[in-house]
């Protein structure tokens, strides 16, 4: 699943029927959109305490309230900075995408790709939602490509559409990628802990789906049970997407999975409020710390 629209080729460097038929499409689908979440840097400015929020995952940080769109705004990241603006504090943002456990980065793909002023004070990862999509159409870069932007152009249209292809996919769907367990998954928090030992480390579980087919069912157990037990092992906090949205598709757009604007919102307001008391209770060890330092001088 790619993580922002295909780069533009120059239409000059095209033969001429290339040119007509890259016409006809962009007349269906509408024109190219450039990544909104890629392009917001945060709330952080003069006068408020910044914190510096890395973000690793797949799209379902991103605010969607129709089709599946890796271009999508940033969701929960964007109004828990908001929620954090009233306490004074700004973010800085940045996200890395990655879609299975399997395909996380190295630590030297980390350093290389991470783009903040300085070490994060939160890291959020969220993944495994890959693994409860049912395709039967095989992901290509032009299949989801084309998905994407139909489904931009169709807008709100996207809800029936669904509603009609829901027992196609229940028929003939199979899993979009195999799951293998949660080792790689775990390996990565723990180098992340290393990497970054005074983040704070927050693990977002993967949400409901809000139609899950039987089939599916199974492997969302398993998978969600996976990422809670990672996040105990390893002394993670956890953020739990069921307990916050449940099933309820007034929360999603048209997927029935990814959160639209009030699905954001609400886990927005869960993931601010654990940076608030995990900031708490940071300065608290500090000043418990500095306390015993100068009692010990």
């Amino acid at each position: 699943m790619p993580d922002q629209a295909p780069a533009q080729v120059s239409d000059t460097s095209r033969p001429p029927v290339a040119r007509a038929a890259k016409r006809l499409y962009r007349g269906i689908v509408g024109p190219y959109v450039e990544d909104q979440a890629r392009a917001w840097p945060g709330t952080a400015s003069d006068g408020l305490e910044t914190i510096r929020h890395f973000h690793i995952g797949d799209c379902n940080f991103r605010r969607m309230e129709y089709a599946h769109d890796p271009t999508a705004p940033a969701g929960y990241p964007l109004a828990a900075a908001e929620e954090l603006l009233p306490h004074g504090i700004g973010v800085e943002f940045s996200h890395y995408f990655a879609i299975n456990f399997e395909n996380l980065p190295t630590r030297e793909e980390l350093v290389r790709r991470y783009r903040l002023g300085g070490p994060p004070d939160v890291v959020t990862v969220q993944i495994g939602g890959n693994y409860t999509r049912w395709i039967v159409i095989p992901d290509t870069k032009r299949t989801m490509q084309l998905r994407m932007e139909l489904g931009r152009r169709i807008g709100r249209h996207n809800f029936a559409a669904y509603r009609l292809l829901h027992p196609f996919t229940r028929i003939f769907g199979r899993a979009a990628t195999p799951y293998f367990g949660s080792a790689a998954f775990e390996g990565f928090i723990r180098m992340l802990q290393d990497m970054w030992p005074e983040a704070h480390l927050v693990v977002v579980s993967p949400f409901p789906r809000c139609h899950e087919y039987p089939s599916q069912r199974p492997i969302a157990r398993r998978v969600d049970s996976d990422v809670r037990m990672v996040a105990e092992r390893c002394g993670a906090t956890l953020l739990d997407g069921s307990a916050i949205l449940g099933r309820d598709p007034s929360l999603r757009g048209a997927t029935g999975y990814n959160i639209n604007s009030r699905g954001a919102e609400l886990v927005g307001r869960a993931l601010a409020d654990k940076v608030l008391a995990l900031n708490a209770s940071g300065a608290r060890l500090r000043d418990q710390a500095a306390a015993g330092a100068a009692l010990s001088a």
